[in-house]
């Protein structure tokens, strides 16, 4: 005996369209990338996120095992988060340094 089909009704979430969620990265299909115009913040702001998940990663394994070089690569990831800093004020044409 067969048993009859499930109807899928579109989502009343207006966050989701049709049950999948409405965000950019749902727009795209996995392993293409974003198009984005060379002087758009999207590559930067992606890198930043990466930096902070390196220096989570860091953070658990000096937590596990205390090391001089495990300071030393989070002093550079921090380092490098600077400069992500000073490329992000550029691509968005504010002053490089407001307080």
């Amino acid at each position: 005996m067969m048993r009859p089909r499930k109807r899928c009704f579109p989502s009343n979430d207006p966050g989701k369209v049709g049950g999948v969620p409405r965000n950019d990265e749902a727009r795209y299909t996995p392993g293409y990338a974003h198009p984005v115009r060379e002087d758009d913040p999207y590559h930067t702001v992606r890198t930043i996120g990466r930096v902070c998940q390196m220096l989570l990663e860091l953070r658990d394994e000096y937590e596990r095992r205390p090391r001089a070089d495990l300071l030393d690569q989070i002093e550079q990831r921090l380092n490098d988060l600077v400069g992500l800093r000073v490329e992000l004020r550029e691509r968005r044409n504010l002053p490089a340094h407001e307080e």
